[in-house]
């Protein structure tokens, strides 16, 4: 019987390895493939970028480029709100819980 729970002992984690490679195999083989409908393209980065440029619009003369979110938070029962104000590429956020301010 000693012999016996000896030999368990040292072929356990071998045992182990096996029985949690098998399932690992699986999911990679189901990950390496792309979800339906998703195929290849020939599009090239230039031509997305020129298509990009030429879709996001312009705005009206006189309309500021400022766009300002506000946004009320209650994160594990601590209440507050985020102010994000944008202006072109620039922004700033501003976080606020009770009297804890975060930029």
């Amino acid at each position: 019987m000693q012999r016996s729970f000896g030999v368990w002992i040292l072929l356990s984690p071998v045992l182990t390895a096996l029985l949690l490679a098998v399932p690992l195999v699986a999911v990679a083989d189901d990950q390496s493939k792309p979800p339906p409908g998703i195929v290849a393209t020939s599009a090239t980065l230039v031509q997305i970028l020129r298509l990009h440029d030429e879709n996001v619009g312009v705005l009206d003369a006189g309309t500021p480029n400022t766009r300002r979110e506000a946004w009320r938070l209650d994160e594990a029962g601590f209440a507050g709100e985020e102010t994000l104000t944008r202006s072109g590429l620039d922004y700033r956020a501003t976080t606020r819980y009770g009297p804890y301010t975060e930029e």
